[in-house]
């Protein structure tokens, strides 16, 4: 009910802050373990299919065959920044779909992007250069229809630079937006 809506809303801010005033105060930690990327990725899309059905839309996962199995790297970072992105993804587009896919990055480098595009209302390059900066919402319309910390994008930018990578976001050729996130994927 509201009570239940309230708490995890307010959990959400409380964690939001958290992670932010710990990257801040440079005592964000990434962990180096070995883990298997292609399950970390596979499942959180997995993850977030149910929600996109519920709304009549696909996600859908390709190139996942692309990626590395054994990497080295934080897990939970990874995944943290993945949810960040396909749970926008989700909540801004109404109608078609969501996809997250996967490109080795061109140039023998040992890294990957995974882009996640939708088929919301998009992104403009003025939207764009506020996306990552602390507490911002896209206008006040989205805040009221969508919710949200305004947290979610900074946090999930600062975790791919800890991470060694970096996290853009741009409007997708089709229509809707494009996020892509770059990470190194050492063996």
């Amino acid at each position: 009910g509201l009570i239940a809506d309230a708490g995890r809303m307010m959990r959400t801010l409380l964690n939001d802050l958290l992670d932010l005033s710990k990257i801040e105060a440079g005592r964000m930690g990434v962990e180096m373990v070995d883990h298997d990327l292609r399950a970390q990725v596979s499942d959180t899309v997995d993850f977030w299919r149910g929600a996109a059905e519920a709304k009549g839309l696909t996600l859908t996962l390709t190139g996942a065959e692309r990626l590395p199995r054994w990497v080295r790297g934080d897990p939970m970072r990874l995944r943290q920044v993945l949810n960040n992105l396909i749970s926008n993804a989700v909540k801004f587009t109404t109608e078609g779909g969501v996809t997250v896919d996967i490109q080795p990055v061109a140039g023998g480098a040992s890294a990957v992007e995974i882009e996640v595009r939708d088929t919301g209302p998009g992104l403009t390059e003025a939207q764009i250069t506020r996306l990552f900066d602390p507490y911002e919402q896209l206008g006040g319309e989205t805040a009221r229809n969508f919710g949200g910390t305004g947290l979610g994008m900074t946090i999930s930018r600062d975790l791919a630079r800890l991470m060694g990578g970096e996290l853009t976001a741009s409007p997708a050729p089709e229509g809707g937006a494009r996020f892509v996130l770059r990470l190194p994927t050492p063996a």
